[in-house]
């Protein structure tokens, strides 16, 4: 598998919003580590990272939650994985997700959704109740303040993170780039 080439696709074709470098780490740790069959993704803007996970081998379902006013809506290319358009942090968007995953806990989920801190928080604290605690749960622009500076951003979140879980962090520099950072459960 060349995660570089399907990461270099995912962003010049189909606009995802990771740095190629980063996403590409990600991918071969998935696959050489996590092998996912189910990955779950919280804002999927126009599906470029969609198409990531779908190209990895030992992904059999990728379920995708968004929002469906946002500007991508129309834009957004599946690539195979199912759709759940909502709020992530409204109850009943929430419990289409649970009903769609069935009894199936996901071996991945990537939040990229809000960035503000309470957003962001919510999305992990559900990620974490979808997984019952077991996991690699992906977080997004761990470095990032630009965002909403008035309301805090994901990088609040991460720094209270690290504090309470096994953690890694993604980036081309460490502090400068979005970044990645994932919490093992």
């Amino acid at each position: 598998m060349d995660s570089f080439a399907i990461a270099t696709r995912a962003r010049s074709v189909f606009r995802a919003m990771q740095d190629e470098t980063e996403l590409a780490e990600l991918l071969d740790l998935l696959h050489d580590e996590v092998k996912p069959k189910t990955i779950v993704e919280i804002g999927c803007a126009f599906g470029g990272s969609l198409y990531a996970w779908s190209e990895l081998p030992s992904v059999e379902r990728v379920i995708g939650l968004t929002l469906p006013e946002r500007k991508y809506d129309g834009r957004l290319k599946n690539h195979g994985a199912e759709i759940i358009y909502g709020d992530s942090t409204d109850l009943e968007t929430q419990s289409k997700l649970v009903a769609a995953l069935g009894d199936t806990i996901p071996d991945f989920f990537f939040i990229d959704g809000d960035h503000r801190t309470v957003y962001a928080k919510s999305d992990l604290i559900f990620a974490c109740s979808v997984m019952d605690y077991q996991g690699l749960i992906g977080i997004h622009d761990i470095n990032l303040y630009q965002y909403h500076p008035e309301d805090g951003a994901v990088q609040d979140l991460w720094s209270e993170v690290k504090t309470l879980f096994p953690t890694t962090e993604i980036a081309n520099v460490v502090g400068e780039d979005p970044g990645i950072g994932l919490v093992w459960l």
